[in-house]
């Protein structure tokens, strides 16, 4: 098991976990940003950005929240987040 912490911009706190599994770290990363982002984006006129899910980078030391497009063939990133392994 490693333990990760993912660090936010705000309004989201840390969060700290514990996992070996890459898609299980994406999803919890999700649970825990959507009820902080969800007031966001719709204040900012743009609710359909509640449907995004966090997309890890390769490396998993980073990522951002994407929603895809597929009728315009595109992907909108927003809120990045920094993901440390702790020791």
């Amino acid at each position: 098991m490693t333990r990760y912490t993912a660090t936010f911009l705000d309004p989201i706190p840390q969060l700290t976990l514990d996992t070996t599994d890459r898609t299980a770290l994406a999803e919890r990363v999700t649970e825990h940003a959507m009820p902080y982002l969800r007031p966001v984006v719709e204040r900012l006129g743009r609710p359909e950005l509640s449907g995004a899910f966090f997309h890890p980078n390769s490396d998993l030391r980073g990522g951002w929240f994407i929603l895809p497009d597929l009728a315009k063939e595109q992907t909108v990133r927003f809120c990045p987040v920094r993901i440390e392994e702790q020791q």
